[in-house]
């Protein structure tokens, strides 16, 4: 009786050790880059708030859609993928639009697997975060198309820039810029994105 016990208690340790195993596991996030061909709309900042249809001040709502594109007649391929965010507008600066929430396509999807879960992204693009404000310069798919009535952030990571980073972040202390802070993927072009941040933040934010 006894051995039977110690058996089922073995059994049931080697249960829970792998069962942590399988969700730390699952946990592990990897960012990894998909390349497609883009036409870049905004050169410098002047032409960014000219391009963009909408230039808001948002907060990403829950619930965020991933949408993957299978390859044709290639059953567990996937081709490309997008996310559908809904945001809220907190307030706008440029354009008008019929409600909230607007939903908007960001340039990454996500897979999973037993190695963890991918998040395949552009440039230097990261998810705008559930409940973070943001302010996003975005524009308006073409009528007729299947993603009318949505929005993209122009030029990825140039449309998008998160809102109530540390107040040392400051021009005289440009040394202290890092990618996390910003939401960036990557410290690659930073000080040229900061720069553009220092434009938005001091006409939007501050």
């Amino acid at each position: 009786m006894k051995k039977k016990i110690m058996i089922i208690l073995a059994v049931l340790c080697i249960v829970l050790v792998l069962g942590c195993i399988f969700v730390n596991v699952r946990k592990k996030v990897t960012y990894k880059t998909f390349i497609a061909d883009r036409t870049i709309l905004a050169e410098n900042f002047d032409k960014l708030e000219e391009v963009s249809d909408l230039i808001v001040r948002a907060k990403v709502l829950s619930g965020k859609e991933n949408i993957l594109v299978d390859v044709p007649k290639n059953q567990g391929d996937i081709l490309h993928g997008y996310t559908v965010t809904k945001i809220e507008i907190l307030q706008s600066f440029k354009g008008e639009v019929a409600g909230t929430p607007v939903s908007i396509t960001e340039e990454y999807y996500t897979t999973q697997n037993m190695a963890g879960t991918t998040i395949w992204t552009q440039g230097n693009y990261l998810p705008a975060k559930e409940g973070g404000e943001y302010i996003f310069f975005l524009k308006a798919y073409e009528p007729g198309s299947k993603y009318e009535g949505m929005y993209f952030p122009v030029d990825l990571e140039r449309g998008k820039y998160v809102v109530g980073i540390p107040d040392t972040f400051v021009p005289e202390k440009r040394g202290n810029v890092s990618a996390e802070i910003l939401e960036l993927k990557g410290d690659k072009d930073i000080m040229e994105y900061w720069k553009w941040y220092e434009q938005v933040a001091g006409k939007y934010i501050r």
